[in-house]
């Protein structure tokens, strides 16, 4: 290209020649060295465009690689902090595992070390049971002997002043020291019955007989099949409680309300009745209105009666009583599944007073005639459902507390004193054991009877 360039600067490229032959030789050379370096220079413009091309697809793929290399690293560093995340997410995830666990392992230990305590407990109780079982044969034994003893003593002196007993007030004509025995036992069952030697679980009396309550009715599902058959073969019982009980006992129903959440109560006599006609109810509160009356109260009065420490009721030995000072019937027939009978009576526990004067008196009270030693409370709770407990139909008897009616005052001993020479004079006359526990087969016997007491009671006082 050089050469050329050169050629066509210089005025006589090809050197010396003659004539117009020279001439026209310069002039053809010249024509055809122009259209090569018009070719070579449009090849360098297309070379140097080729090449700003390449340096500019260059430049942008530089500036792509650079942008993916930015997002590289910007998804190397996501990934590095949700593995991050992750990490500690498993982490704490693990973490409250093992806080849990041992929640769980902590709570585990402590129910078995409750259930243990609870069984140890028990068995202690059960042991306890056995031993007062014993000690109260050995009770038993010494009253008959002291029975017999009596009752010796008695049909000497019969023999040997026959006339002189008729004659004399039997007060006089009482053996001393039967008197002095007599007074000595009443008080121990005075003690016994008001709790002075109370423990860390309060009155030993209460506890007793609530253990007994557990033992052979709360904790037994054939005294609750029993008694839910025996409500429903006694259909009577339904009219028994709306005209014999209903207008001299306290009765609180409640009954499902769309109107009213916690239900409508009712109290009065007449609207439980109008209930109980009116409307249509099911078997579970059919069984709850044959069963609220007295003969719920049948069992426990069973119970409590007998011989020992562990009864309230010493018919035998001291001819005591119990009289129903109230009775609270409180019915919740709301719920399907619920229903249930609860009572709350409050009993008087009484033995014969031996004040004769009663007799002459034409307007003394009946009651006069008794001495109230302490006033009992009774729970009673009767649930005929299925549902009623986890373990099914409710029966719970429960003897909350015992509260003595006397205390140490001088005109109480002097009464005191009296009911022990009246005891002792008519021990020997009427002496009943009735320590045995009632057994299962005559509960449904007794509670007749006492039903029909009830209904006879009823029907003198309409």
């Amino acid at each position: 290209m050089k050469a050329l360039a050169t050629r066509w600067a210089s005025p006589h490229p090809r050197g010396s020649g003659d004539g117009d032959e020279g001439g026209d030789d310069n002039s053809t050379i010249n024509t055809e060295d122009v259209g090569q370096i018009d070719f070579i220079k449009k090849g360098e413009d297309d070379n140097v465009a080729i090449i700003t091309s390449l340096k500019e697809q260059l430049r942008q793929a530089e500036n792509r690689a650079k942008v993916l290399e930015q997002r590289l690293q910007i998804v190397k560093e996501s990934g590095d902090s949700v593995i991050q995340s992750l990490n500690e997410e498993l982490a704490e995830v693990a973490e409250e595992s093992a806080r849990s666990e041992a929640a769980m392992i902590k709570e585990l230990s402590k129910l078995n070390a409750e259930r243990r305590a609870e069984r140890a407990e028990f068995e202690q109780r059960i042991q306890e049971w056995i031993a007062h079982d014993a000690n109260r044969k050995l009770e038993v034994e010494e009253y008959e002997r002291r029975i017999e003893s009596l009752v010796n003593t008695v049909r000497l002196m019969d023999t040997a002043r026959e006339d002189d007993l008729v004659q004399c007030n039997s007060s006089s004509s009482m053996d001393k020291e039967a008197v002095e025995e007599m007074h000595k036992d009443l008080l121990a069952y005075f003690s016994n019955l008001s709790g002075e030697k109370c423990n860390k679980r309060g009155n030993p009396l209460v506890s007793s007989v609530n253990d007994m309550f557990d033992l052979q009715f709360n904790a037994n599902p054939i005294v609750s099949d029993d008694l839910i058959e025996y409500y429903r073969s006694h259909t009577e019982l339904k009219e028994f409680t709306l005209k014999s009980e209903l207008p001299r006992m306290d009765y609180e129903v409640l009954v499902a309300d769309e109107n009213v959440k916690e239900g409508r109560k009712l109290v009065t006599p007449d609207e439980i009745r109008s209930y109980f006609d009116g409307t249509e109810i099911d078997e579970e509160s059919e069984l709850c209105i044959r069963s609220a009356n007295q003969s719920l109260l049948a069992d426990p009065l069973s119970m409590l009666t007998g011989e020992g420490n562990g009864k309230i009721i010493h018919s035998g030995s001291f001819y005591s009583t119990v009289i129903a000072n109230s009775c609270t019937f409180k019915l919740d027939l709301r719920h399907e599944g619920e229903r249930r009978v609860k009572i709350y009576c409050e009993l008087s526990v009484c033995v014969p007073s031996g004040d004769d004067s009663t007799e002459e008196t034409e307007n003394t009270s009946a009651t006069s005639a008794t001495l109230e030693l302490a006033r009992a409370n009774l729970v009673i709770q009767f649930g005929p459902s299925p549902t009623a407990t986890p373990s099914g139909p409710l029966v719970k008897y429960t003897l909350s507390s015992i509260v003595p009616s006397i205390s140490s005052s001088p005109d109480d001993a002097q009464a005191l004193h009296l009911a022990a020479v009246a005891l002792a004079r008519d021990r020997n006359t009427h002496i009943r054991k009735t320590d045995d526990p009632v057994p299962d087969s005559r509960r449904d016997s007794i509670r007749s009877r006492f039903i029909s007491k009830v209904k006879a009671f009823s029907q003198s006082n309409s």
